[in-house]
């Protein structure tokens, strides 16, 4: 298992870099108000590291991950 100590320069490195082509690839479906250096920005290094966060913490805890999916359910269902 590899902890925060064994990580490298170079590990973060590629983790920014992915996580900014992955931004890319979100940018083309936000609206045109986002597509800028800022929206891009916020996307990367903020957005996707965080859904991330989230869905680990969902699938530590699996009664987080149904009661989510429940009220998602529920929140589908509320905009017919």
């Amino acid at each position: 298992m590899t902890t925060l100590a064994d990580l490298t320069l170079a590990d973060f490195l590629l983790a920014a870099l992915g996580f900014g082509i992955l931004g890319l690839l979100c940018m083309t479906t936000l609206p045109a108000h986002w597509q800028d250096l800022q929206g891009w920005a916020i996307v990367s290094f903020v957005a996707i590291p965080g859904f991330l966060v989230v869905a680990a913490v969902l699938i530590a805890f699996p009664p987080l991950l149904f009661g989510g999916l429940f009220f998602l359910g529920v929140a589908a269902m509320a905009k017919k």
